[in-house]
């Protein structure tokens, strides 16, 4: 302990190029600089570390201990300006260094901070957990950290504990195969990520540069934080987790891609909501454990808000995970894009433990520009890992216009991809195309599934108005077939007419195709809409090409509809759009056409 007066040297413990070795003891050093008022920030504080050499402790902890106190010059807890290389074995680092007691008025980077690593490196074979506290000098930081910091044993923790970090430019590196534990020193203070508000300040560049890839998760807060959480939007490199249970603001979208993010089941609240949420744009899901009788709302979407809030009513405490994926997908998570009517977003939702009790409850949120085809009454469907089939429990009404609201009640099947479908339609046949094209003294309609689940037959109606249908033929499906299948008919009454397909499986569900028209009056090579104006449907005719996409826009660009074209000639119903003016877009391949709508 240095006391104080003017000395050279006015450190608690000086350590220059010094190895300290045992043979499986531990290493423990408290040094404690009081009073010095020597102008130099090397030489007044706990401990100053100089030079390089080892601390090998042959498998015990090493713990170090170093404050200011009471000093009014170049104070601090610990200072590094040497390369040392910690080897605790199996055990423990712990370093901690206090400069609170001290006004460090001398005007240097060294001063007032609780851990000063300015060169060198810090290595470590077991955990390492680094926690410093500041002075009130200005520019201060609880741990200061300008130097590579590693663990190198297998699954080593990290931890790094202030209430002010500062991680100085891009050159450190803090690496392990562990977690990466960043929490304030007082628990109630608050968390700031990628520029949001908070005390304990994480910037978006830490994520990206100083924390290299490779933690099995970063834990921001913990399980006694009770400080605010705020984040903007930055990209996980690793698995990521939020604890606390104060309150939790988005100013951004987090993107997750491959990796996890969980979210404390003690999070108060969660705010930021719709224009903010965490962007599930790749595997990477949210997760968070419900205990029984309780809810949580997961704020995720892809390209667009679609969040899910689940209430776990099985009798136990359970984990669950979820992502949104922007489309409906034959195998749940794989195959060609559904063309029946749905809403483009699948919620692929697992938990833990097996569905019993009461179930579960799930309320799901989309916007109807997401809907595609003519959605008449929504029920839930589920993919039970061979087939889309009507999801256990009970579906209630949607409640919305632009953004949609519905629930689910009751669920007692398993986890996996869920969406919804057209009446009780679960989603059997993948329509790659269905069209009517004018022949000499015929129209040729046909029509080609992508695959078939369950298929008996195929009906095909006919009408002069869209309204009224008779069915002209029927035809056999393939049941189950994972491979393309092309079917046609020539209707000989040639004149201007619509036409809609019903796939019927063999349980009796009944589903219907897209409405197309045929007008051999015109055959057309541009797009083209009619009516325009027009109040509630448009027929739009257009050569496309395979896998095109018609899309509704408005001025500004902003997407309102869209659906795929199966067809050369559609019927587009419009009603829900407002009246103004909109661009339609056929969107292909190699190119794109446009052509102005006037709304009604």
């Amino acid at each position: 302990r240095a006391v104080g007066g003017s000395f050279t040297h006015n450190n608690g413990i000086m350590i220059q190029s010094t190895s300290i070795n045992t043979s499986g003891g531990h290493i423990r050093m408290r040094g404690m600089g009081k009073s010095g008022n020597y102008s130099h920030p090397s030489y007044s504080g706990g401990m100053y570390l100089v030079g390089s050499g080892t601390m090998n402790s042959g498998g015990g902890n090493i713990d170090i201990e170093a404050i200011a106190q009471s000093g009014n010059d170049g104070n601090y807890g610990l200072y590094n300006l040497g390369t040392y290389v910690f080897a605790p074995g199996a055990g423990d680092l712990t370093i901690f260094g206090d400069a609170s007691a001290s006004s460090a008025s001398f005007g240097s980077n060294a001063v007032g901070n609780g851990v000063l690593l300015w060169s060198g490196a810090i290595s470590s074979t077991g955990n390492i957990h680094i926690s410093g506290k500041k002075s009130s000098a200005t520019n201060t930081f609880g741990v200061y950290i300008n130097v590579n910091i590693a663990s190198t044993g297998i699954n080593k923790n990290i931890t790094i504990e202030s209430n002010n970090l500062n991680i100085n430019g891009n050159s450190p590196r803090i690496s392990s195969s562990g977690q990466l534990i960043l929490k304030p020193f007082d628990a109630s203070t608050s968390i700031g990520i990628a520029g949001a508000a908070g005390t304990l300040a994480l910037p978006a560049s830490y994520f990206s540069t100083n924390f290299t890839d490779g933690f099995s998760n970063i834990q921001i807060g913990s399980n006694t934080q009770t400080g605010n959480i705020a984040a903007n939007a930055f990209t996980l490199r690793d698995n990521m987790t939020f604890l606390t249970s104060g309150s939790l603001t988005l100013g951004g979208k987090p993107i997750l891609g491959s990796n996890k993010m969980t979210l404390g089941n003690a999070i108060s609240s969660i705010s930021g909501m719709p224009t903010h949420y965490f962007q599930t744009n790749g595997s990477g899901k949210m997760i968070t454990t419900l205990a029984n009788n309780t809810s949580r709302i997961f704020p995720l979407g892809n390209t667009f808000y679609n969040p899910v809030t689940i209430t776990n009513n099985t009798g136990n405490s359970d984990t669950f995970s979820v992502r949104v994926f922007d489309s409906v997908l034959g195998n749940g998570d794989t195959g060609r894009q559904i063309t029946t009517p749905h809403v483009k977003a699948t919620w692929d939702i697992s938990k833990n433990n097996t569905n019993s009790g009461s179930g579960i409850d799930m309320q799901f949120s989309w916007q109807s520009s997401q809907e595609i085809g003519g959605i008449t009454n929504f029920v839930l469907n589920h993919h039970n890992g061979t087939i889309w089939e009507i999801a256990a429990g009970t579906t209630g009404s949607v409640s919305g216009t632009i953004t949609k609201t519905i629930t689910h009640t009751g669920y007692s099947g398993s986890f996996s991809p869920f969406a919804f479908g057209n009446s009780v339609t679960p989603l059997p046949v993948e329509l790659k195309s269905f069209n009517a094209s004018c022949q000499s003294d015929y129209v040729l309609l046909n029509w080609t599934t992508a695959s078939e689940i369950r298929n008996k037959a195929f009906e095909l109606y006919k009408s002069d108005n869209a309204i009224n249908w008779n069915l002209i033929h029927t035809t056999e499906g393939q049941g189950n077939k994972a491979s393309e299948t092309n079917y046609q008919f020539m209707d000989y009454k040639k004149q201007v007419a619509y036409y809609r397909l019903k796939d019927i499986d063999y349980d009796g569900i009944e589903n219907w195709s897209p409405i197309i028209f045929a007008d051999c009056k015109n055959e057309l090579s541009q797009i083209e809409i009619y009516p325009n104006p027009a109040a509630d449907y448009i027929k739009v005719s257009t050569e496309i090409e395979d896998q095109s996409i018609m899309r509704i826009l408005t001025l500004d660009g902003s997407e309102v509809k869209s659906l795929p074209l199966i067809s050369k000639q559609i019927l587009v119903d419009i009603r829900e759009l407002t009246s103004g003016v909109y661009i339609i877009e056929i969107k292909g391949k190699s190119n794109n056409k446009q052509i102005k709508l006037h709304k009604k």
